[in-house]
C-alpha cells in the first residue's frame, strides 16, 4: 500500500467482507436471538451498524446532509424491526448498500 487512504480502505473491505460472510444465509429466529442480558439482536445490531453508515456517508459527502432521523430506512422502521425474513434480508441489503455507495 502506498498511503494511509488505501490502507483505510483495505480495512474497510475486509471488515465489510468479514461482516457479509457472517450475515449470509442468516435466518430470521437466529437473528432476533438476543444473547444472555443482551441489549440487541442481531438483526438490531446490522440494522444500526447500517444507519450509522448511510449517516457518516451522508455528512463526508453529501450537500445537505441527513441526520439519523433524517435517512431511508427500511421500511420506515427506524425504532423498530420487523420480525420477518424478508425484513432481514431487506437490513442485509441495505448495510451492502451504504459499504456500495
Amino acid at each position: 500500500m502506498r498511503n494511509r487512504r488505501e490502507f483505510a480502505h483495505v480495512v474497510l473491505d475486509d471488515a465489510f467482507q468479514m461482516l457479509a460472510d457472517n450475515v449470509r444465509g442468516l435466518r430470521i429466529d437466529e437473528a432476533l436471538f438476543v444473547p444472555y442480558g443482551g441489549y440487541r439482536s442481531t438483526l438490531g445490531t446490522l440494522k444500526h451498524i447500517a444507519g450509522l453508515s448511510h449517516v457518516y456517508r451522508s455528512y463526508a459527502f453529501e450537500r445537505q446532509p441527513k441526520h439519523w432521523a433524517q435517512i431511508d430506512w427500511p421500511r420506515g422502521l427506524r425504532e423498530t424491526v420487523e420480525s420477518s425474513q424478508s425484513y432481514l434480508d431487506e437490513v442485509i441489503g441495505w448495510a451492502e448498500a451504504a459499504h456500495h455507495n
